[in-house]
């Protein structure tokens, strides 16, 4: 039973994880930029964020963001970062089906404990690269 529990959670917080990277890749939030100290630009209404995808100004009344599509005029390390989230996150489809299909509760047919252990070490490896990938990205 404790080893359903653990297969259990682990596929639960491996989904959660492919999730989050997915959320965290689409958001505008990597980094909040500011001329002055941050309680002075929300006060002064001059915050702005920057993500892989946009800039944004924000403000009580406004959110408005500007797409970064000069492809050419970005810097290395956003289409670097894009590249490697990107890549993690397509990375996660097939590792959550490995770790899915490796569980005990899953039944298919011709199946023996040795091929699902196979199958959980691939997926489990592959959620290991996909974290590497993510820690690898920075933003400035």
């Amino acid at each position: 039973m404790a080893h359903i529990c653990r297969q259990f959670i682990g596929g639960t917080v491996s989904c959660a994880g492919w999730v989050g990277l997915i959320v965290a890749t689409a958001t505008n939030d990597w980094v909040r930029t500011c001329e002055y100290t941050v309680a002075t630009c929300v006060r002064m209404d001059e915050m702005g964020s920057r993500g892989l995808w946009a800039e944004c100004v924000i403000s009580p009344a406004l959110y408005h963001c500007m797409a970064m599509s000069q492809m050419l005029s970005l810097p290395a390390y956003i289409l670097t970062s894009r590249a490697l989230m990107i890549c993690a996150c397509m990375l996660g489809l097939p590792a959550m089906l490995l770790v899915l299909v490796s569980m005990n509760c899953m039944r298919l047919p011709n199946d023996n404990p040795t091929i699902k252990k196979r199958r959980a070490q691939v997926g489990g490896f592959l959620f290991i690269i996909m974290g590497k990938m993510c820690a690898h990205t920075h933003t400035h």
